[in-house]
């Protein structure tokens, strides 16, 4: 459920929520000891992610010395965002960001094979190499920022990995008890993938999408716990 927010407390709701979870650019750049020259050379070089958000801010106060007014764009990034962008400042090229990018898609791809958590779909291997160069775009946009919890290559895969199996087990449209564990495991990687979303935008999460359909369809129960067989 979406968090229920006092009339007047939703921007301070964001602003903690933001604080509590993200770098401003400010302190992303500090944390890596490199400066904002350097951070939007590599977003143009498409090396290094665009924030995940963005806040407007527009303060007005008055009080017995006046008026003040001040408007402020705060970028947000992801906190382990900091390895990053040490590492961009390695790469001889552009390229070799993307290089890193899918190797550490390959080592997450071991560490969950070793756990018996992958896809038994033929296509979804085949075209790996495709969907790693997918992610990647939207690595580069922000997007994994957003929706998960670091919004690197391990969340990512094991997020996208998560839904793409759910996804397949609900597109029978019919609940299958042979199918239960599967969406036992599918879902503990989700919420363990998935970010907290900020308090306006948490109905409109893959999680709380994807656990909606599994109510509907048995897989949950009405108060919220996965059936176990």
């Amino acid at each position: 459920m979406t968090q229920q927010i006092d009339k007047g407390g939703f921007s301070m709701a964001l602003i903690t929520y933001l604080s509590g979870h993200f770098y401003t650019q400010n302190q992303l750049i500090r944390s890596s000891d490199t400066s904002a020259i350097q951070l939007r050379d590599f977003q143009s070089r498409k090396m290094m992610p665009m924030p995940a958000y963005k806040l407007d801010i527009s303060l007005a106060s008055t009080s017995y010395f006046g008026k003040f007014e001040e408007r402020e764009l705060i970028e947000f990034y992801p906190k382990a965002y900091t390895d990053w962008l040490k590492q961009c400042c390695l790469f001889k090229e552009e390229k070799e960001a993307f290089k890193s990018f899918s190797r550490q898609f390959y080592i997450v791809k071991e560490a969950l094979l070793a756990k018996s958590f992958w896809s038994t779909d033929t296509q979804f291997n085949a075209n790996f190499d495709n969907f790693i160069e997918s992610q990647w775009h939207h690595f580069l946009a922000g997007t994994f920022g957003v929706c998960t919890k670091t919004g690197m290559p391990r969340e990512i895969l094991i997020k996208e990995l998560a839904v793409y199996i759910l996804s397949e087990i609900l597109s029978n449209g019919i609940y299958s008890e042979n199918n239960s564990h599967a969406v036992l495991v599918a879902l503990k990687h989700l919420k363990t993938a998935s970010s907290t979303l900020a308090p306006h935008e948490q109905e409109q999460g893959t999680l709380y999408r994807l656990i909606k359909e599994l109510k509907s369809m048995g897989y949950i129960s009405s108060t919220g716990t996965e059936k176990v067989t």
